[in-house]
């Protein structure tokens, strides 16, 4: 459902919005299930930088740590590289902000 400024806005634009909430979503559920993984393949119609970073970074979570259960602390430690670029992505912020585990300078670039 959206909200009436939002039905005004160009189509294209509407559609990427949604989209990313749907990406962040999956991060919420306990598990990131094979369908959702199907779905993440299907946004990459969507032409849109910023999203398709997120997709894919998601994409990359979703394969390594479906389960919702400790997923922060798991990145880090068996998956650095990864973890490295959820990082520079900035994208997950609001996300890493509120983890006590997270240490942002042992992340900054050097």
């Amino acid at each position: 459902m959206t909200c009436r400024s939002c039905r005004q806005l160009p189509k294209e634009e509407l559609q990427w919005i949604l989209a990313t909430d749907e990406v962040y979503g999956f991060l919420n559920q306990s598990n990131i299930s094979p369908g959702n993984i199907s779905r993440l393949h299907d946004l990459a119609a969507i032409n849109h930088p910023p999203l398709q970073t997120l997709r894919s970074i998601v994409l990359e979570i979703a394969t390594v740590t479906p389960r919702k259960r400790r997923r922060w602390k798991i990145l880090p430690d068996k998956y650095p590289d990864l973890f490295q670029r959820i990082v520079e992505s900035e994208l997950f912020d609001h996300i890493l902000d509120e983890l006590v585990v997270f240490d942002p300078q042992k992340y900054e670039e050097e």
